[in-house]
């Protein structure tokens, strides 16, 4: 290795080995056109090979929908930090391994 280069195999790893990515929605935030920002967060991260599961809450109902294939993405760092700027927080979108 050449002076100056460093190696961040750790976090590439942690990375790659995520089960899935888990985004949490609350109704309120549902509104607005937050599925359309989502898609324009995620399109540069695609395709990959980390699913992506939604975490409803509403005020009637709640649960989790695995999104399809196409949307499986590349996870990182940006990715994350986008989606939390959008969702309101860092526990709204997390790798869950």
């Amino acid at each position: 290795m050449q002076a100056g280069q460093r190696v961040r195999g750790g976090k590439f790893f942690q990375l790659f080995l995520a089960r899935h990515l888990l985004i949490e929605i609350e109704a309120d935030a549902a509104r607005n056109g937050l599925v359309t920002k989502l898609q324009e967060a995620m399109e540069p991260y695609l395709p990959g090979r980390t699913p992506v599961c939604v975490h409803y809450r509403g005020e009637g109902a709640c649960g989790r929908i695995r999104l399809g294939a196409r949307w499986q993405v590349r996870p990182s760092d940006a990715l994350l930090a986008r989606l939390r700027e959008l969702l309101g927080g860092e526990s709204c979108a997390h790798l869950e391994y």
